[in-house]
């Protein structure tokens, strides 16, 4: 018996020993991994005197006298497994205050608010006091703040050996969850989108049918966000969405404009009609209805009377079948305010239709002989560009051409649109030119037409065509030019362009709206140019950026040596960082890596300078600098160590850095890498004159030459008046274009005195950043003609007066100066204009807008 006991025994002891100390043959069990990244706070810490462990710890406190109303403390990202359960632990103190101070608290976002909170409340204590919670979250990260100040004063809370490790594995989470008879509300949430993602609609039925209004609002709402791409399986989960609340919370109207962006005007009346039939809560379907308002008054698809008409028909017969179950006034307002403006636009539309008459060649475009071909597959810019073409005949000639698929029956003639599997049966090559994203094509031949290119090229190429060959212009929401009558011969076209200036951008408000931004070339990130347009160019920090990159809040108490040295100390505000320092190096580059791997929709990540010339002069910084002659060297070096790293991760990708007062002028040997952008700002420059003859801009043209020579990624961040000196504008642009310049961002600040108004700055600018070897005289008579109608010569004449007293050779005005530009001959010039009987009340009000705002 004894025997046997001590075998027994023995065998225990020996299966506890492998158990912990090995998991294999020559393997020691290893701790889990802790996620937090500082967790004994040794670089973010700023208090030694009371340590858990280590000799830092994170110290918590309002300041002086002062109350923290809401204050997150050190908010991280973590990475996680999504729907994994993890533990957080810590240590803490606190010593005294009023209010509430949270420790481990993590929270992501539902589709409305912050969702799937966990957290522990700290009660006054002057030991260390161990807490835990546990977190779980249905994406990759976790936003995770070691604690939150709530309405706190006067105390302070110290915390330490912060733990973050998984207890439980996605798989055993769902599958407990799944195994419930009740679940809490963020329990539902989690479920419900483990079940979307998964495709278990069953499952995720039963969360919905179990929920509050809120959650079925979120469950809704991700479920119908999960069939991007197909509004019409969207419609029943976004009329739920409705339903139940979720446009009264704070992303509700974000979340329906995401909807709504990518329905066309028969989905619009769906929504709104099943909206009416079903009910719901009244609140949230008026905000619905006067969002679909909103959306169909902005529709980025264009609509053909062919579709309004029904779409009318169908709303009135909803409106009479419905109004009276509608309780509430307010929402009946908002669904008679829908009626009504679909009503006036159909009657508009209608009353406006030309007969103008466009021909191929010899052969003449008719519905019986011709029709708008796009691919089966089409793209979103595809379907876009070819539904914009079809509005514009439509308007134009008062015919309307099917648009039909190339996998079905073809129409004798076409107008083919993008990429087309039927395009040598038209008589063009099977394969466009090499086009890029922005590059377009236009092929005539045989009577039919071809109108090519690429993402957001098939746009371009549209707009282009239809200013070109048939005159159709957008030069403000308001404003737009087509002939209704005569004829337009195209004739036989085989063109490829591509433009030079691959980023062109612009920060007047006039243009960010994508009926005029896109239609006139924009594809900067201050466009709105979604999907169906072919997405924008995106920068992830746009300038600036050396403290996001290396944050003082982080380090500068525990590595101020990461900061610029200036006069022998460390300056962790309004400076630079140090440059030459490795540790900065590596911080900076994990985060560039970091903002691309979380921003997949970024083409370019910001790492520039910050709005001073206080670099660092430590001494190698100090060095690198005399040795290449300017502040450039070090910023270039700096930049190109964390380009490096970007290239073998995101060969696609570009990282921009600023050329800007001490870095101005280029290295004498640090060249740019290859996926580098240097940008060069011109403010302060001359705008008078010419960047390259004027004396007063030698340094930048200087400056812009030297770059050229080794760089061929420039961009220019142009700062210029309001002022339309077109002479100017056309000399500065074909210095642009002979010095490498691949991207423009025109910053047009605010409107000054005397200004000949911001949408013909827009447009000139446009057709400039389109190719800077356009006739920008021949498109200000366009403009002046098409935007003021018959004042052509009026307004021609007081812009040239301006551009006059601009060209004086004694005058150079800077961006940030008025332009002296109104005297009394552009008073006169304007108050003749003004007393002109040729222009119509709206015509007037444009006319009245250039004189000075004290007018």
């Amino acid at each position: 018996m004894k025997k046997m006991l001590f075998c027994t025994v023995l065998a225990t002891v020996i299966l506890c020993l492998l158990s912990c100390s090995t998991t294999a043959v020559g393997q020691k069990a290893t701790a889990p991994q802790n996620l937090f990244p500082d967790p004994s706070f040794e670089k973010t810490g700023t208090v030694t005197e009371i340590t858990h462990s280590g000799v830092r710890a994170g110290v918590f406190s309002p300041a002086e006298g002062k109350t923290e109303e809401w204050k997150i403390c050190q908010d991280t990202a973590i990475p996680v497994e999504p729907y994994a359960v993890y533990e957080a632990k810590a240590f803490v103190q606190r010593h005294g205050g009023e209010g509430v101070f949270y420790a481990l608290y993590t929270y992501e976002w539902d589709s409305f608010a912050w969702s799937f909170v966990s957290n522990v409340s700290v009660e006054p204590t002057t030991e260390w006091k161990e807490v835990s919670t546990r977190l779980c979250v249905p994406s990759t990260t976790a936003h995770f703040c070691p604690g939150i100040l709530t309405k706190f004063s006067g105390g302070t809370v110290y915390i330490d050996d912060v733990t973050i490790v998984k207890v439980q594995s996605a798989a055993d989470h769902i599958a407990e969850l799944k195994a419930k008879n009740e679940l809490t509300d963020e329990e539902q949430g989690i479920l419900a989108r483990w079940a979307i993602e998964n495709k278990d609609f069953e499952t995720a039925k039963k969360c919905f049918d179990m929920a509050g209004e809120i959650r079925k609002a979120d469950i809704a709402c991700q479920w119908g966000l999960s069939l991007k791409g197909d509004p019409e399986a969207q419609i029943p989960f976004l009329v739920d969405m409705i339903r139940y609340n979720g446009p009264t919370q704070p992303r509700g109207g974000m979340r329906l404009d995401e909807y709504l962006r990518e329905f066309n005007l028969t989905q619009l009346h769906e929504v709104c009609s099943r909206l009416l039939k079903q009910g719901g809560n009244q609140n949230s379907i008026r905000i619905a209805i006067a969002k679909l308002n909103a959306a169909f008054r902005s529709l980025k698809t264009p609509v053909p009377l062919s579709v309004i008409k029904p779409f009318l028909d169908k709303l009135q017969g909803d409106m009479d079948a419905f109004n009276g179950e509608l309780n509430d006034d307010n929402t009946k307002k908002a669904v008679q305010d829908l009626l009504t403006h679909v009503k006036n636009t159909y009657e508009g539309r209608v009353k406006g239709l030309g007969h103008r008459v466009i021909s191929f060649e010899t052969t003449k475009v008719t519905p019986e002989t011709h029709a708008i071909v796009i691919s089966a597959q089409a793209t979103p810019s595809e379907l876009q560009a070819s539904n914009e073409l079809m509005t514009f005949i439509e308007d134009m000639c008062g015919i309307g051409l099917a648009v039909i698929k190339d996998n079905g029956p073809l129409p004798q003639h076409a107008i083919l649109v993008g990429n087309t599997a039927v395009a040598d049966k038209y008589g063009f090559a099977k394969q466009l030119p090499e086009l890029g994203t922005d590059g377009i094509y236009y092929g005539c031949k045989n009577g039919n037409l071809l109108l090519g290119g690429n993402k957001r090229g098939v746009i371009f190429a549209v707009y282009r065509f239809l200013e070109e060959y048939l005159q159709c212009y957008r030069f403000a929401i308001d404003s737009r030019a087509q002939p209704v009558s005569g004829e337009a011969v195209i004739p036989a076209l085989d063109y490829t362009y591509v433009p030079q200036i691959a980023y062109r951008d612009i920060t007047l408000d006039v243009t960010r709206q994508p009926i005029i931004g896109v239609r006139n070339g924009y594809n900067g990130m201050h466009s709105q140019v979604y999907a169906e347009y072919g997405e924008r160019m995106r920068y992830h920090g746009y300038v600036h950026t050396f403290y996001n990159l290396v944050q003082p809040k982080l380090y500068a108490a525990s590595h101020p040596e990461y900061f610029a040295e200036i006069d022998g100390k460390r300056v962790t505000e309004n400076a630079q960082l140090c440059l030459t320092n490795p540790e900065v190096r590596r911080i900076a580059t994990e985060k560039v890596l970091y903002w691309f791997r979380n921003n997949y929709l970024a083409d370019i990540v910001s790492v520039s300078q910050n709005d001073n010339d206080n670099f660092c002069t430590c001494e190698a910084c100090k060095a690198l600098a005399e040795k290449e002659g300017s502040m450039a060297g070090p910023v270039i070096d700096f930049v190109n160590a964390i380009a490096r790293a970007v290239a073998a991760e995101f060969p696609d990708k570009q990282v921009d850095t600023l050329a800007d007062g001490l870095t101005l002028q280029p290295p004498k040997s640090v060249k740019p890498l290859p996926n580098v952008i240097v940008r060069l700002k011109t403010h302060g420059c001359c705008v008078s004159h010419p960047l390259e003859s004027c004396p007063k801009n030698a340094a930048f043209a200087a400056a812009l030459k030297g770059w050229a020579a080794i760089c061929r990624n420039i961009y220019i961040w142009d700062k210029l008046p309001l002022v339309t000196n077109v002479d100017v504008m056309k000399a500065n642009f074909a210095f642009f274009a002979a010095n490498h310049v691949t991207g423009i961002t025109e910053d047009g600040g605010a409107a000054m005195p005397g200004e000949a108004i911001p949408v013909m700055r827009s447009f000139l600018l446009a057709k400039l950043l389109w190719n800077p070897a356009c006739d920008v005289e021949e498109a200000l008579k366009v403009f002046t003609n098409g935007y003021y109608n018959a004042g052509e010569k009026d307004m021609c004449d007081y812009v040239k007066h301006q551009q006059a007293i601009c060209a004086n050779p004694e005058l150079h005005l800077t961006s940030d100066e008025f332009a002296p530009c109104f005297d009394a001959e552009a008073k006169a010039i304007l108050d003749k204009a003004v007393e002109s009987t040729k222009y119509g009340p709206h015509l007037l009000k444009r006319v009245q807008s250039c004189y000075p705002q004290a007018q």
